[in-house]
């Protein structure tokens, strides 16, 4: 597990915008905290980053899935705080998405059981003092080796 301190909203995008060299199809991120800790930033900028585009990225929270198509592998980011039932996220097209697709999960405690073992799990506490977030990655071995460099861009704990 590695673990980072990030210092404003700006630092979290910047987080997100660096994993997205990082992805390729079939990868699992998953983003756990509370509301409002910063994991629609972190998305955000791994999204316009992937995209190579400014185009405004919205939480998916009433649609609950945003799909955003490219060259690249396809992202499907999915928000399950609204979910009633863990089954609907099969009517989402989970599975579609993690056949081809770069899968984010914003909100995975509601759905456990339809996400695969090799993910990315990214935790975000936020400090709502200083407004810093605490990023805590806990890989799977598929991405230990893809983010161990991250020790040296980001200021590690």
């Amino acid at each position: 597990m590695l673990t980072f301190l990030l210092k404003s909203e700006e630092e979290t995008y910047r987080f997100g915008s660096s994993l997205a060299d990082k992805i390729s199809a079939g990868d699992v991120i998953t983003l756990s905290g509370q509301l409002g800790s910063g994991k629609t930033v972190l998305a955000r900028g791994l999204i316009q980053t992937h995209l190579n585009s400014n185009e405004y990225i919205p939480s998916p929270t009433f649609n609950l899935v945003n799909i955003y198509d490219s060259k690249k592998p396809t992202i499907w980011h999915f928000d399950l705080y609204r979910l009633k039932n863990p089954i609907e996220i099969e009517e989402l097209g989970l599975d579609e998405a993690l056949a081809d697709g770069v899968t984010l999960i914003e909100w995975p405690e509601k759905a456990l059981e339809y996400i695969p073992n090799n993910v990315l799990n990214i935790k975000i506490n936020t400090h709502r003092e200083t407004n810093q977030r605490q990023i805590q990655l806990i890989e799977s071995t598929l991405w230990f080796n893809r983010i161990k460099e991250f020790k040296f861009l980001f200021e590690s704990l």
